[in-house]
């Protein structure tokens, strides 16, 4: 009976034990399936991280020899069977950490229920699904060291701050609030290293563990005073934390310290960085002081004051300005050379042209690049005077304005502060992501939207187009696809939405008065300088089409993945991505940030196509960059993730978008994203090297001499043109090294301040030299001794043939210095070298040329035509290999320039290279032309502006004589000379 008893009582205990575990592991699987959520990233971040801690510390090192197994792994000590263990060792952790940590998670549920669903673990769970991202960046080698810092940085701070809720509050602080904390807590960090710095510290305090001892304060005065049930005292912390939003702009005050004292040290004048500080800091607080005036009074008008919209509209962009730009200031530049002569020139010339005569940039004198590349250089100018090389010091501005734009464009595509934050900030393929050339196009957006969402007054569309205007003025590229792109879909909306018409009344009363505004600002203007700014349109119309000038002959390899994806693939994805938003236009943008995604995902989209051409012409896979054909491509393909799967979980849509951005960034990204790092790495960095000392600082731009580098290669012709030009004269440029006008202080003689290659067609060349009028130029800078005479390997003689012309007539050679060839006004009272340093040896680098194609284009497709015929003689001889018999040349007028028109016929089936030789037999003295004969049946006209040639104006040319690659393979049919039109 008692072994009965005892059976039972075994029995018992085992079923109870099969009942207690079905039942555990039923409310366990229960707890995963209703709040596994809450602990999903969180168990994989850390069960990764003990993976990749197990894996790092793994040994091959080959130490048992059991069975004299013998391989090429035996012979280099390696254990192929630790290898295979790692394998498998590194699973079982993964899956048994994914266990305990649901165990441990399951233990926290049961001990108080609601502690998963809390803010704090909320900011654990997606703070581990960024962190799981930086894992993945790991693997592909990228820098993401202070990410994770950050990760864990938060942590460590959230489970603080839920005991401190524990013990302290009543109500729960939301995450919006937490997020608030954490922005000050950074931002804070800033203030108090700038006082550390002040008294003496060589370097700034350690950000984490500042930032950490900031938010705890920060955390414990908010449970003590945001966790009351005390309405009053409820609605002061939450007027209060509306009002500290101003605190995020400390990071930029740390920078605008530094600034204004150097600034003030540049004009002589003695104040110490103490007072700046203190007076900025006085300001910032008196903004804190007004903004709680004012929330205070206009509280009680609202029903609630929303936390996630501050932390999205004023926080965050705050928070962003002001990091992005401390991050990517610097007090000087350290320049290694100065030998680009030519790009620096949009940045230069205008603010220098501006500062001195008044000339008014884009308006009366015109830059390539428009307002985006003088904008910053003109507040540095405004505020430190132009001194040699620093404009360009706040540049980094740019850097600023792109990453706010972006931050708004990313926000509205995703409807998430948060990941439009991570973006910016922390993901390190940023720069692949967000191109800067097109950041300045989310202004269109923004402002577009005001007429689709709010009432259509006239204020708003003058706000319109005034913003188009502005984008044009800002870069052209930028302005010209938003002014195509915004209006199509104007009315696309009136005739497709059921709740938006245009009102036309209103809208072309708006476009009047813009109209009227920008022309009575042009004919002011005009006034004042007196010169008719109305007759410079033709000049941009002119250079706006330019496609033909600046084109190259191949867009790229064509063989590479990443060429067939940006010229093939993703024009059809953005295509079929454009049509279905099209089809769907009502489902897809029924909410109204919905209707904001949508309207921003089609206008990036029609602005991909018409920015298209960029990489058609000439920025292409060809310079190796892939951002000036497929513009926004990657921000298109993620954020049609978010849009398309609006139904979808966040964090669902969040994983597809960085499974899309990896597969494309990775692979067809060009330049390669490999070494990229994210902003946050950036200022990380720059926090840990020592504080520049302001005092010693005795010029903004410290130049670092290494090997045979120079600040510029053109000292000597610098000098050159100071010591001999007068106060009203100036030089003539047509070596594309237009910077030697800054350096010299002299104006550039034209519309165009970078010549010659912007005055690129006829009438552009004709209105330059009509232009020269109004200047008085002694000297033209006419080619280099060696070097690049020339844009794209077109020689600067034929590709601007009409200035060539008029410089041969109206100059002589004078002089080399440092290898250039000055020339001097015929009959000028200017100096004249004692001895003429332009040798014949040196003029005969006017005298062979390589026209390739050139003659066939200029001989069957020259619109114009030389209609004038000055000699023509017919002739039925092949041209030998190796000398062809001369042809007389008659004494021709060569007063307005000459063509030489040759009938020639390919007998071959394949292309012939022939030279033309003309000059002068007494002298034996013969100058060159090589040219392309292409194949074909028929005799074909070849053209060639002979009078763009040095030596056809200024020697004895009368006779000419040909050869081609092979014996007899090309006939002359016709020689004509033509007279110039």
């Amino acid at each position: 009976m008692k072994k009965k008893r005892e059976q039972n009582s075994l029995f018992f205990y085992f079923y109870n034990m099969k009942v207690a575990v079905i039942s555990f592991f039923t409310a366990f699987r229960t707890f995963l399936g209703s709040h596994g959520k809450h602990i999903l990233f969180t168990s994989l971040f850390y069960s990764l991280w003990l993976v990749m801690r197990y894996a790092g510390s793994a040994d091959f090192e080959l130490v048992h020899f059991k069975g004299r197994m013998i391989s090429n792994a035996t012979f280099n000590a390696l254990d192929i069977q630790a290898r295979v263990s790692l394998f498998y060792n590194s699973l079982a952790i993964f899956l048994l950490a994914l266990f305990v940590f649901g165990l441990v998670a399951y233990g926290f549920h049961k001990l108080r229920n609601g502690i998963l669903n809390s803010a704090e673990n909320k900011i654990v769970n997606y703070s581990s699904f960024a962190g799981i991202i930086y894992f993945l960046f790991r693997i592909f080698g990228f820098e993401v060291t202070d990410g994770l810092e950050f990760v864990f940085f938060l942590h460590k701070l959230m489970p603080v701050a839920a005991l401190i809720g524990i013990f302290i509050r009543r109500k729960e602080i939301p995450v919006s609030v937490y997020t608030i904390i954490l922005t000050l807590s950074a931002s804070l960090y800033f203030f108090v290293s700038d006082i550390l710095i002040l008294n003496g510290s060589g370097t700034g305090p350690d950000f984490w563990i500042v930032s950490f001892i900031i938010g705890l304060l920060l955390i414990i005065t908010t449970n003590l005073f945001f966790g009351t049930q005390i309405p009053l005292i409820v609605q002061k912390t939450e007027i209060i934390v509306y009002s500290l939003v101003p605190l995020a702009f400390a990071p930029f005050a740390s920078l605008l310290k530094d600034e204004i004292f150097l600034i003030f040290k540049g004009k002589g004048m003695d104040v110490a960085p103490t007072p700046i500080f203190i007076c900025i800091w006085i300001i910032l607080i008196a903004i804190i002081f007004f903004r709680y005036k004012r929330i205070s009074k206009n509280v009680t008008k609202q029903n609630q004051l929303s936390f996630t919209s501050l932390v999205g509209k004023s926080y965050f962009p705050l928070f962003i300005f002001s990091i992005v730009s401390y991050t990517f200031y610097s007090h000087y530049f350290l320049r290694e050379s100065m030998q680009d002569m030519f790009e620096p020139a949009n940045h230069y010339l205008p603010i220098m042209e501006f500062s001195k005569w008044g000339t008014v940039p884009v308006i009366e004198k015109f830059n390539s690049h428009v307002l985006s590349d003088i904008v910053f250089s003109g507040i540095y100018a405004f505020f430190n005077d132009i001194k040699v090389n620093d404009l360009e010091l706040y540049d980094f501005l740019h850097h600023t304005f792109m990453a706010i734009l972006y931050y708004y464009l990313i926000r509205v595509l995703t409807r998430s502060p948060y990941i439009a934050l991570y973006v910016i900030l922390f993901f390190p393929f940023y720069y692949a992501l967000c191109p800067y050339e097109h950041a300045f196009a989310a202004l269109g957006i923004v402002v577009f939207y005001k007429i689709l969402e709010e009432k259509q007054t006239i204020r708003n569309y003058i706000l319109l187009f005034s913003t188009l205007v502005f984008l044009i003025l800002w870069r052209i590229d930028v302005g010209f696809p938003c002014l195509l792109i915004l209006p199509p879909i104007l009315f696309y909306y009136h005739f497709n939405s059921s709740s938006f018409r245009i009102n036309f009344k209103t809208m072309f009363k708006a476009l009047a008065i813009t109209g009227i505004v920008f022309s009575g600002i042009t004919i002011i203007i005009s006034a004042l300088r007196g010169v008719n700014l109305f007759a410079k349109v033709p000049y941009i119309l002119n250079y706006i089409s330019s496609a033909q000038t600046y084109g190259y002959t191949s867009t790229g390899d064509a063989n590479m993945a990443s060429y067939k994806m940006h010229y093939y693939i993703f024009p059809v994805c953005v295509a079929l991505i454009f049509i279905y938003m099209l089809i769907k236009f009502r489902e897809l943008s029924k909410t109204k940030p919905q209707r904001l995604a949508f309207l921003a995902l089609m206008v990036i989209c029609g602005y991909y196509f018409i920015n298209f051409q960029r990489g058609l012409v000439r920025h292409s896979f060809i310079e190796r960059i892939d951002s000036l054909v497929s513009s926004f491509i990657y921000i298109i393909l993620a954020g049609s993730v978010f849009i398309f799967l609006y139904k979808q979980k966040g964090y669902v849509k969040t994983v597809l978008v960085v499974l899309v951005l990896f597969f494309s960034l990775l692979n067809y990204k060009l330049p390669s994203v490999n070494g990229s790092v994210s902003v946050f790495e950036t200022t990380m960095s720059k926090l840990l090297k020592p504080v520049t000392n302001l005092d010693t600082l005795k010029s903004r731009t410290i130049i670092s001499f290494t090997g045979d580098s120079k600040l510029n290669d053109k000292k000597e012709v610098i000098s050159f043109l100071n010591h001999n030009l007068k106060e009203n004269e100036t030089f003539i440029d047509f070596t594309n090294t237009s910077l030697l006008y800054f350096y010299t202080g002299k104006p550039t003689p034209s519309y165009f301040y970078q010549n010659p290659i912007c005055s690129h067609n006829d009438w552009l060349q004709d209105k330059f030299i009509e232009d020269l009028k109004d200047y008085n130029t002694p000297y033209l800078l006419f080619d280099f001794v060696k070097g690049p005479n020339h844009m794209d390997e077109v020689p600067n003689n034929f590709r601007h043939y009409r200035m060539a012309e008029y410089f041969y007539k109206t100059f002589e050679p004078d002089t080399i210095i440092e290898e250039v060839r000055i020339w001097r006004r015929i009959n000028s009272t200017a100096h004249k070298s004692k001895q003429d340093t332009i040798t014949d040896r040196s003029v005969r680098r006017y005298k062979k040329y390589e026209l390739v194609k050139l003659p066939y284009i200029w001989g069957n497709f020259d619109s114009k035509g030389d209609e004038k015929k000055l000699y023509r003689h017919k002739d039925t001889a092949t041209i030998s290999s190796y000398y062809s018999r001369l042809q007389r040349i008659p004494l021709l007028d060569k007063s307005s320039g000459n063509t030489l028109l040759l009938k020639l016929k390919n007998l071959s089936d394949k292309d012939h290279t022939l030279s033309l030789f003309f000059g002068s037999v007494q002298k034996n003295d013969w100058s060159v032309i090589k040219f392309t004969v292409l194949k074909s049946e028929a005799t074909l006209n070849y053209a060639i502006r002979i009078s763009a040639c040095y030596s056809w104006i200024h020697e004895d040319v009368n006779h000419f004589w040909m050869t081609a690659e092979e014996e007899n393979k090309v006939k002359l049919e016709e020689v004509i000379f033509t007279k110039g039109n």
